[in-house]
């Protein structure tokens, strides 16, 4: 059947509104389009360089961004970063010797994704 019109009852209308949202209400999606690199080193006391993400919505969403630290290699169940969120965030200059995860959560329209986890490796300086 090519058409349809109110009073036709041989459509159901589960059909009808499968298709209308289909057309008028296109899926959204939050996408990490560019992931923040695996793994950086920095020397301690003498610390430098950001982690980013890049990120796009469908549909024109506004995109949100937090970045949050943890202390196991996860995006998820970690602590935001207090005033980090931009789509880049400078690596803190006071962490110490050792290895820390980062990760960023990227959000539009309700919708959030987490991207991949980032390790900073802090090495003692010479």
């Amino acid at each position: 059947k090519t058409e349809v019109n109110e009073d036709d009852s041989s459509v159901p209308p589960s059909i009808i509104s499968n298709w209308f949202s289909s057309v008028y209400e296109p899926a959204f999606s939050v996408t990490i389009t560019t992931q923040p690199i695996e793994n950086t080193q920095v020397i301690e006391g003498n610390i430098g360089g950001e982690l980013s993400v890049t990120a796009q919505a469908t549909s024109g969403g506004t995109l949100s961004y937090q970045w949050y630290s943890n202390t196991v290699h996860s995006n998820t169940g970690g602590t935001a970063v207090s005033g980090e969120t931009a789509v880049a965030m400078d690596i803190p200059i006071s962490l110490e010797h050792g290895v820390h995860y980062y990760y960023c959560a990227v959000t539009a329209n309700s919708h959030t994704i987490n991207s991949n986890v980032t390790t900073v490796i802090v090495v003692p300086a010479s």
